[in-house]
C-alpha cells in the first residue's frame, strides 16, 4: 500500500493533543522557516531538500515517539546555518531559545577553514568528536539525521555510499551506546534500524566489509 503524501497538515496533526497550543505554533513556525530556508535546494534524488528535514522529524515522532517541542524544532532547522543564508545559529537562539540553538550549533559542520583543518577528513573528525562530547539531545538529532540520509542514499554514486557507510560505522554507531544508556528501548530501535539499512546498502551494491 502506497504511503499517503506528507504535507504540513498531516505533519502537524501528529502533534495535536501531544504538545500545547503555544508549542504547536512554535513547531509550525520552525516548519515554515525550514521550508523557506531551503526552498530552492534539492537532493541527489531531485526531491526537495525540505523532505529531508521533515523526514528527520518523522523519525523522531513516528519511530522514536519523541514529541519534545525543542528537539522537533532543532530537527527541522538543523541544516539551516550550514546550508542556507536565511538563519544563523544566533537567530535560532533568539527565536527559539538557548537549547534549540545549542543543538543546531553542535550538529552544524564548521566551514573548511584551512587554518583550522587541513582537509575534510580532519574537519569531520573534529566535528564528530564534538558530537561525541555533546548532550543526548545533539546525539539523537544527529542519529535521526544520519538514519534518514542512509535511507535516501540509493540514488547516489557508489563512492559516496561507501564513504557514508564507513563514516556511519566509525562515528555514528558508537553514539547509539550513549542513547541505550539513557533509554534502552530507543537505543535498541536505532541499533536495529541502522543495521537494516547498512546491510541493505551493502547487499544492494555488493559491498564487502573491506570495501567500506
Amino acid at each position: 500500500m502506497k504511503k499517503p503524501l506528507e504535507n504540513r497538515q498531516s505533519f502537524m496533526k501528529r502533534l495535536f493533543l501531544k504538545v500545547s497550543r503555544r508549542d504547536l505554533h512554535k513547531i509550525e513556525l520552525a516548519y515554515r522557516l525550514a521550508k523557506e530556508a531551503h526552498r530552492f535546494q534539492f537532493r541527489d534524488d531531485m526531491t526537495r531538500y525540505f523532505e529531508h528535514l521533515r523526514g528527520v522529524d518523522l523519525i523522531l515522532i513516528d519511530e522514536l515517539g519523541i514529541t519534545d517541542t525543542e528537539l522537533l524544532i532543532a530537527g527541522l532547522l538543523h541544516d539551516a546555518p550550514e546550508d542556507s543564508f536565511l538563519l544563523k545559529t544566533r537567530d535560532i537562539k533568539l527565536i527559539f531559545g538557548e537549547r534549540v540553538g545549542e543543538v543546531v550549533l553542535k550538529v552544524t559542520k564548521p566551514k573548511l577553514d584551512r587554518r583550522r583543518f587541513k582537509n575534510k577528513m580532519g574537519r569531520n573528525k573534529w566535528y564528530f568528536e564534538r558530537i561525541k562530547k555533546s548532550s543526548l539531545d545533539v546525539k539523537i538529532i544527529k542519529l535521526a539525521d544520519r538514519l534518514h540520509n542512509l535511507r535516501t542514499l540509493w540514488h547516489c554514486d557508489v563512492s559516496k555510499i561507501k564513504r557514508k557507510i564507513k563514516e556511519t560505522e566509525v562515528y555514528c554507531l558508537p553514539l547509539i551506546e550513549d542513547i541505550k544508556g539513557a533509554d534502552q528501548k530507543r537505543g535498541e530501535y536505532l541499533e536495529k534500524e541502522f543495521g537494516i539499512i547498512i546491510r541493505g546498502l551493502k547487499q544492494r551494491f555488493n559491498l564487502r566489509p573491506d570495501h567500506c
